[in-house]
């Protein structure tokens, strides 16, 4: 019999042999042939038993007798509870405990179980093992689930720890203290229960225990005076078919949700993915990094994004390779990781890169960093002479060809203008990064909260300026009484019909030019624009007026002064100016993606109409539904697709798309090879609920859910939702506070809130689940929490 021999040591015996590199408690195993020679006689059987482990055991010793069937603990059946374990077994006990364990693989319990399983259940083709193991007399104990069960998060190890033996927690007869661990740290508070060293230890032994075993492991442990021993491990059942030896892909959207939220069509997403590796390929371009690496980049370039269910989501695995470009690849990476709103613990590796390309890149990013202000005013000057005119542009009277070639031309040419947000984005990170390292320094309570204090009502953001532009015509409507009335009464057709041509119309007209393309869901090619559509806007006007909607006075958010030396007030002083201008600097450069968008939008629908004519497509809208190489090689008629086949394909992406509008995936999704694992929400009901802060004071005040912007009707209340984008910006005068499932320091919502000072938290994983409509809560902007009261 050889270690690996399944057959004869059965499934937990196996398991133990199987790991290597930690603490196992001493054991041995009484083979399946053992037994298989047994008498019939019990007398003989425990004489037997006796002669086998004689001098294997210690008289000072107390015992556990444990079952190790064949096919149990195996990654299909874990057999739990079915068979006999014996704890605390004195020596001269072990014969017949041993004896019960065996026997209790034929039970009738055991019987019905290998039944009810489609498993072999006849006496003799029944095989089982037993364990015998040292008792360790534990200080604590516990088990380890290397996979959160809680939430499927593959990243993170869940560890439950009782004092004393084990058995208590298996028996549940005692209360267990858990921990969740990933490689980023311990990420639930201890309180003093046992040392953060012995669960930092348990983590990198349960990472040993599971590469060896390539499959999610629940594993039993014990600890005594500071000693782990691991007593069994085995693969968890409900996670049996993902195979941990198979490729990983890491899906995210908890960042580009604020961007592309919901089901996105297949024409959005394809000029998406185009565009967010033109992009990062330009910027690494005019990095210098060479050639040959940015080639063998390429794949992970091309799969920046993906499309999947209809949504749009990032694949971390590529974000992470090309964050490896950076010297310190794993503070670049976390630093991501802070800006985007999410932690993985997935690990970035350096890229190799020669000393002189290293130097190299390096010395042109911090040249760029440098530049960042004369590049992005340059970008903005370029930008809104030579781009932002197609925006508010329809195209009337080009031919698809035209259209095509216009496309193309801004593509071109607009290419390397596009580094400057990027560069500016990683000046952002850089910037807010080092300024949370100086405050984690500082005798500070609620450090994060204190952070985001120091950049409310920075001024001049751009995003803020759309609502003000929006509340300037709101009280020209309010001076006039018939106006106002107006609004009030007539519907949005009819108030289009009699202001259009007036001066107020020529203000809403102003709005529209500007800030048209800015709505919910605005960098979906398929939305509907206050540019294509200006009864958007007077349905919003008249929301307001009608609704008599009054903007809450709120208290200014009292800024804490740290107490500090002259030479770190002005270090201090400094790092807050740069992170402010990366902050500002980011939201103006935002608004031109959203003009790109526009540009993109208003050349389609021309597109969309000219194919419709020609009877290529059913209806002018069905565009959406081809992708951006499909479009352009109908308008250069370079397309070998017949009409009917074009009308064919449309109808079966349709009805795809149709389909995905019921579904709610994930919002991180990882799959072993074409395995799917959902990653649930971290959210727990209770009184109170952590994200991040905007620093931004308290508000004790009811909530009021909204999923849907364009015809909510907020007075005061706080807004609890999802997600937001800048076509939410009308709605934020008007409420009292902010709370938002998805988003980051640097989400757009977390700057809107900060700038107009709303009390906000955002990245409250669950948040509208776990709070109810109507709810009256206390939102701390500082402390990142929500207390629920009702």
């Amino acid at each position: 019999m050889t270690k690996n021999d399944l057959s004869e040591l059965g499934g937990k015996a196996y398991n133990l042999y199987k790991i290597k590199g930690v603490r196992h408690a001493k054991f041995f195993v009484l083979e399946s042939s053992f037994f298989d020679k047994m008498p019939s006689v019990q007398v003989e059987c425990l004489r037997l038993i006796k002669q086998k482990i004689a001098k294997k055991i210690k008289k000072n010793k107390k015992y556990a007798i444990r079952s190790s069937a064949v096919g149990e603990d195996s990654n299909e059946h874990s057999f739990a509870g079915i068979m006999e374990s014996f704890l605390n077994v004195d020596c001269d006990d072990i014969p017949i405990r041993v004896l019960d364990c065996y026997n209790s693989a034929f039970s009738k319990r055991a019987i019905s179980y290998r039944k009810a399983n489609g498993l072999d259940f006849e006496k003799n083709q029944i095989r089982s093992a037993v364990i015998v193991q040292e008792m360790v007399d534990s200080d604590y104990a516990g088990v380890i689930n290397t996979i959160n069960p809680i939430t499927n998060n593959p990243d993170e190890v869940f560890i439950s720890v009782v004092k004393g033996l084990g058995e208590q927690l298996v028996l549940g007869n005692a209360d267990s203290t858990d921990f969740t661990v990933d490689d980023l740290g311990i990420k639930t508070n201890n309180s003093g229960f046992i040392s953060n060293k012995l669960i930092n230890r348990l983590f990198d032994f349960a990472c040993v225990i599971q590469s060896q075993c390539d499959r999610f492991q629940d594993i039993e442990f014990a600890i005594k005076k500071g000693k782990i021993y691991f007593l069994q491990t085995r693969d968890i059942v409900p996670y049996k078919d993902y195979d941990l030896t198979k490729p990983k892909t890491v899906l995210d959207n908890s960042n580009i949700i604020e961007s592309f939220c919901g089901p996105v069509s297949p024409l959005t997403f394809s000029f998406a993915k185009q565009m967010y590796k033109n992009v990062y390929t330009q910027a690494l371009k005019q990095s210098r990094v060479s050639k040959k690496l940015i080639d063998s980049l390429e794949p992970y370039l091309d799969n920046l994004i993906v499309y999947h269910k209809h949504r749009i989501y990032y694949n971390l695995n590529s974000w992470y390779k090309i964050t490896g470009v950076y010297p310190n690849a794993k503070t670049s990476t976390r630093r991501m990781e802070r800006m985007m709103g999410f932690e993985t613990g997935m690990k970035s590796k350096r890229l190799k890169m020669n000393l002189r390309d290293t130097i190299k890149f390096v010395f042109n990013f911090l040249k760029r960093l440098k530049n960042i202000d004369k590049d992005s005013q340059k970008f903005l000057t370029d930008f809104y002479h030579q781009i932002y005119p197609f925006s508010v542009f329809d195209f009337a009277g080009y031919c698809q060809k035209q259209l095509a070639d216009i496309y193309f031309e801004t593509e071109k040419k607009t290419l390397p203008w596009y580094t400057a947000p990027v560069v500016n984005d990683n000046g952002a990170m850089i910037a807010y990064h080092k300024l949370t390292k100086f405050v984690s320094k500082l005798d500070i309570k609620d450090k994060e909260g204190f952070i985001s204090s120091l950049f409310i009502n920075l001024g001049n953001v751009e995003s803020t300026l759309s609502a003000s532009m929006f509340y300037d015509i709101v009280d020209i409507i309010l001076s006039d009484k018939a106006t106002k009335s107006d609004f009030a009464i007539l519907d949005s057709q009819e108030l289009f019909d009699k202001y259009a041509k007036s001066a107020l119309g020529s203000q809403i007209k102003v709005y529209i030019d500007k800030f048209g393309a800015r709505v919910t869901d605005e960098l979906k090619l398929e939305t509907v624009t206050m540019v294509q559509d200006p009864l958007i806007l007077y349905s919003l006007l008249k929301t307001h007026i009608k609704n008599n909607l009054q903007r809450p006075k709120r208290e200014k958010a009292e800024v804490i002064k740290p107490n500090l030396t002259k030479l770190k007030q002005k270090k201090f002083s400094k790092l807050v100016d740069k992170t402010a201008y990366f902050i500002r600097n980011r939201e103006r450069l935002r608004l031109t993606r959203t003009h790109t968008f526009g540009a993109i939008r208003n050349i389609l629908i021309r597109l969309g109409k000219i194919f419709f004519g020609k009877g290529l497509l059913e209806c002018e809208g069905d565009i959406f539904y081809l992708e951006k190489q499909e479009v352009f090689e109908l308008a250069y008629s370079k397309s070998i697709l017949k009409p009917n086949e074009i009308k064919k394909l449309i109808a079966d992406r349709k009805a795809a798309y149709d389909k995905s509008l019921s579904i709610e995936p994930s919002s991180r999704i990882v799959f072993y090879d074409d395995k799917r694992l959902d990653v649930l929400s971290a959210g727990k009901e209770t009184d109170g609920l952590k994200g991040i802060p905007s620093g931004a004071g308290k508000i004790t005040q009811k909530v009021k859910l909204i999923l849907d912007p364009k015809s909510a009707v907020i007075n005061g209340e706080i807004i609890l939702t999802t997600r937001t984008d800048p076509g939410w910006i009308t709605l934020f005068p008007l409420c009292s506070g902010l709370i938002v499932e998805y988003g980051s320091v640097l989400s757009h919502s977390a700057v809107m809130a900060r700038e107009m000072g709303i009390p906000a938290v955002v990245g409250l994983k669950g948040a509208t689940r776990l709070i109810k409509d109507g709810s009256t809560v206390t939102l701390d902007a500082i402390k990142g929490e929500v207390i629920v009261h009702e």
